[in-house]
């Protein structure tokens, strides 16, 4: 039925996005489980975190106490609207980041409704791509600097960034 088939397609879409990843569960709210993930930021080159602001410093892994385990350590907060700034604190998903930097409103055809895309823009384009090519660009600095750096990628702002030739028009 529907529910299958929409549970095939999520399995499908997790499978093809976590090939060759290794995966550790760890509740962060539980010291030993923040003692596993600071062990394993010692030699980390890289650090993800996708948590609304001020979450990672209640949960021990904010950037200053990992950097101080690690000063090569690259740091990349990814969010929907950035460390800072009047949304910071709002929860949102795909659609509310791409409307609030202008895609949905140019999907679909004009004077339509807007059209909720299939793929994630926000997510994928938006903040995936965006923060892949941050977090190279850091690794970059500290190959030349020794030290690691935290960036700020903000799932909004990477659309926004998208439709610039549609704003130039």
């Amino acid at each position: 039925g529907g529910s299958n088939g929409a549970e095939a397609r999520r399995r499908a879409a997790f499978n093809a996005l976590s090939r060759n990843k290794r995966s550790i569960v760890l509740d962060l709210k539980h010291e030993d489980a923040r003692g596993v993930l600071h062990r394993l930021c010692r030699d980390a080159d890289v650090f993800i975190e996708g948590f609304r602001p001020g979450v990672v410093a209640r949960l021990g892994c904010d950037y200053e106490t990992l950097q101080g385990l690690n000063p090569r350590l690259v740091y990349c907060s990814l969010s929907g609207y950035g460390q800072d700034g009047p949304y910071r604190d709002l929860v949102g998903h795909d659609v509310n980041y791409i409307s609030v930097g202008g895609a949905l409103g140019v999907i679909g055809t004009p004077n339509g409704a807007p059209v909720i895309p299939y793929n994630i823009i926000a997510d994928y384009a938006g903040g995936g791509m965006h923060a892949a090519m941050a977090i190279l660009a850091a690794l970059l600095a500290r190959g030349r600097t020794g030290e690691g750096q935290q960036v700020d990628i903000a799932m909004s702002d990477g659309v926004a960034y998208m439709m610039a030739p549609v704003m130039a028009e």
